[in-house]
């Protein structure tokens, strides 16, 4: 199951329903702290990826702490990139999208990581 948190729940409902057309079982969460610490006590096993944006991985980090080894896209601004070296080190399974870029290359990057994991995050 692919973890998807977004505060805006635009962009979070398209993405989810663009993630669910493409085959995935995706858990839209809020970037508020208890509803993304109540979907990871429901489903904490289950989630197998994350989409999340830079500023919300750094503020959840210790929440988020069970998922660090799973696949990972994190969508950053430009200016958010002062210390991705220390994020991305020891991490191949975490992919960096800067703002703006276009839905066939999130999906890309999503298969691909989805691809090298050892867990299958597609809907059986």
């Amino acid at each position: 199951m692919v973890l998807l948190i977004e505060n805006h729940p635009i962009v979070r409902e398209t993405l989810a329903m663009l993630l669910t057309r493409s085959g995935f079982d995706v858990l839209p969460v809020s970037d508020e702290r208890e509803p993304l610490r109540a979907a990871m006590k429901k489903h904490g096993r289950s989630l197998q990826m994350m989409v999340i944006e830079l500023s919300s991985y750094r503020r959840h980090s210790s929440l988020l702490s069970p998922l660090k080894d799973n696949p990972t896209i994190l969508i950053s601004n430009a200016e958010t990139i002062d210390d991705m070296h220390t994020i991305l080190r020891n991490r191949p399974n975490l992919k960096l999208l800067h703002k703006p870029f276009s839905l066939p290359t999130f999906l890309s990057c999503l298969r691909e990581l989805d691809a090298s994991s050892t867990l299958s995050s597609r809907v059986a």
